[in-house]
């Protein structure tokens, strides 16, 4: 690591409000998938689907088994719903892997984790899905962990290792990044940059350590942000980052870098929370209102 990189707001808002030809369909800008949610946490996956759509994305599924698809049905009408269906239980499990596999189809982007819930069968449901999604046709797909999904490799960081395939994003805050690597909270933010670059050299992974001036990582690069308030601690916000992320894949990825596509992302983030604060004051900013300040974005080129 030489030096820590600064994404500058003139680069990331020209990156969001590019035209778009007119002679395109919603196909043209790309399919996010969305293996998220469960009975108590549906919130997370239609936080994260909202904000990929809001970011552009054409095309968003929602993976969901039976209990939850009523909920999303009126949450996010907007998206695509894909039920599994092949037991009873209303959170996911080993056994729904296959399925899923078999159900993800001309995918961008593959995000997995916000709201999965802490079920022991569920974090077994994450790493059976992300060792088969590792050795399967869908490896170069860019993959997103966020939370439960990083929670499930509590002390199992060689087993990620070994599984995360090429294209991975990690996106986790100091909490799950010291539960995934063994570290203590403490050292970590001791030097989060040091942190934030071995662990992306480590995992060959794009890694990003959410919190005050988020750090942004692929192992040869490193950027910290500076968009972003205190007022997005609140709750659904790192869903919503995981939605703009996904969504900017979705539409970009080919045309700019897939570590441009997240920094991007990140920066847009902090940016609307910022926007947020200035229209209804840091105390009461929720991530709903974080993903409607995407609409609010216009440098005059839109």
């Amino acid at each position: 690591m030489d030096k820590i990189n600064t994404t500058a707001k003139e680069e990331a808002i020209d990156f969001f409000c590019k035209k778009r030809n007119p002679n395109t369909h919603k196909g043209n800008y790309g399919r996010v998938y969305i293996i998220a949610g469960s009975p108590g946490m549906t919130g997370a996956a239609s936080f994260c689907a909202k904000a990929a759509l809001r970011a552009g994305c054409g095309l968003v599924y929602i993976m969901t088994k039976k209990a939850s698809l009523p909920i999303y049905e009126v949450l996010v009408p907007e998206a695509v719903k894909k039920t599994i269906c092949g037991n009873d239980y209303d959170f996911f499990v080993p056994e729904d892997v296959d399925e899923i596999i078999d159900n993800i189809v001309d995918a961008s982007c593959v995000v997995l984790g916000p709201g999965l819930g802490n079920n022991h069968k569920t974090a077994q449901f994450v790493r059976r899905f992300v060792k088969k999604y590792n050795v399967s046709g869908l490896s170069m797909i860019p993959l997103i962990l966020d939370a439960d999904a990083l929670n499930s490799y509590t002390g199992k960081r060689q087993e990620l290792s070994l599984n995360l395939p090429h294209n991975s994003i990690l996106t986790p805050h100091v909490m799950e990044a010291s539960r995934i690597s063994g570290d203590e909270v403490t050292q970590i933010n001791e030097n989060r940059a040091l942190f934030t670059d071995r662990m992306a050299r480590e995992l060959k992974t794009i890694f990003v350590l959410k919190g005050n001036k988020t750090l942004i990582s692929n192992g040869e690069v490193l950027y910290v942000n500076d968009s972003g308030n205190a007022g997005m601690a609140t709750a659904g916000s790192g869903d919503v980052l995981c939605g703009i992320i996904a969504g900017f894949i979705a539409t970009d990825y080919g045309n700019v870098s897939l570590f441009d596509c997240v920094r991007f992302g990140v920066y847009i983030h902090g940016y609307c929370g910022d926007l947020a604060a200035i229209r209804y004051g840091q105390r009461f900013i929720t991530a709903p209102y974080i993903i409607e300040q995407l609409g609010e974005i216009d440098n005059g080129k839109i």
